[in-house]
């Protein structure tokens, strides 16, 4: 059955587990060391005419995006953990630390910082994705629109309902059915609670056949804001995605989704609006012999609106680009980011960007 099914939902959490050069057995204990440098090179169209003289970013700029050392451990394969620390941009930041007890292949419970069961893209490995970032990532975009960037992937995000937080989660298959689903503090990773309430996040997935595989995912995130009625105020976001082969397959390589529900990080007001998006990316792998063991052309395109309710608030993020990969992970990524922008009087913005990825 395809990865993103059943138990294997707990393994795109994290990311880190698999592939590794180095394992360590010591009695019952198993140690996977892993790790992965991502070292990438970017461009900006936005300058001092659109942000003001001198308040423009460097047209280029390389960085360390992602330097990353971790483990996975076992204690008889059914018992396991992952702990992951990243030192991209010069800070040391925990990522995942959790363990995962398998009572049956139909539960398991896992605890401790972990990614929330919710959206595909981001469930998925950076170190596996079609495109080198899952949002738009052309430097000063969001002071120059004044606003979020309207792609799907971006409104998520802002609003919490993704990505790594401390909480417990379950999980399991039948068959082609697999879940997860979890509690959360709600406060993000390496955060204490800071919430009155918890967040909450859940994921089904069914494979279609052994190619496809389509989910349902819901989240619900808490604003530390007061509502109209005086209670918390509760944003709540849901996605419908599919998935079409996989990672180095050889041909077709489909992901899509689409989403929507409450903005609470759009406004700071008692109220929230409503927000609705889509992202497709797809990428087309020829294996071949030599150091280059492979070519993916690859194209995502993502639409946003925070808004549904005014004007003239979408944004269309396009994104071409082409993957070289080496042995395993490995792999040189050029993309080009294209943002276009539906408020009036606003340019089409764009970058260029290139990555070099090592995974151990």
């Amino acid at each position: 059955m395809k990865g993103t099914v059943g138990g294997a939902l707990l393994l795109l959490l994290g990311g880190a587990a698999g592939g590794a050069a180095q394992v360590v057995q010591a009695g019952p204990l198993t140690l996977d060391f892993t790790g992965r440098a991502q070292v990438q090179s970017n461009t900006t169209s936005i300058g001092d005419d659109e942000l003001g003289e001198g308040n423009g970013p460097a047209t280029a700029a390389f960085e360390t995006r992602r330097i990353r050392f971790g483990t996975a451990f076992a204690f008889e394969d059914w018992i396991t953990g992952v702990l992951e620390v990243d030192f991209g941009g010069g800070a040391a930041s925990l990522t995942d630390a959790y363990i995962d007890v398998e009572l049956s292949e139909a539960f398991g419970v896992a605890a401790g910082q972990q990614k929330k069961p919710f959206g595909l893209f981001e469930l998925t490995s950076n170190t596996k994705i079609l495109t080198i970032e899952r949002t738009a990532r052309i430097r000063g975009l969001e002071e120059y629109l004044g606003a979020l960037p309207g792609d799907a992937h971006t409104l998520l995000d802002e609003g919490r309902y993704l990505g790594r937080d401390i909480g417990v989660v379950v999980h399991g298959e039948a068959g082609r059915v697999g879940y997860a689903g979890g509690v959360f503090n709600g406060s993000g990773p390496n955060a204490r609670e800071e919430l009155g309430s918890k967040a909450y996040a859940g994921r089904l997935a069914l494979g279609v056949t052994e190619a496809v595989v389509v989910g349902a995912a819901v989240s619900r995130q808490p604003t530390g804001r007061d509502g109209p009625d005086g209670d918390e105020l509760i944003g709540t976001a849901w996605a419908i995605d599919a998935e079409l082969g996989g990672f180095r397959e050889p041909g077709m390589h489909l992901m899509a989704e689409v989403m929507g529900g409450d903005g609470p990080a759009l406004t700071p007001g008692a109220e929230m609006p409503r927000m609705l998006g889509a992202q497709a990316a797809a990428g087309w792998f020829v294996q071949r012999t030599g150091r280059v063991e492979g070519v993916e052309p690859v194209l995502r395109v993502s639409w946003g609106d925070p808004d549904t309710d005014a004007d003239s608030e979408a944004g269309a993020l396009i994104t071409p680009g082409v993957n070289l990969y080496f042995t395993g992970r490995n792999r040189l990524m050029l993309n080009g980011d294209l943002y276009v922008p539906s408020q009036d009087g606003l340019d089409t913005q764009y970058g260029v960007l290139a990555q070099l990825q090592i995974y151990f």
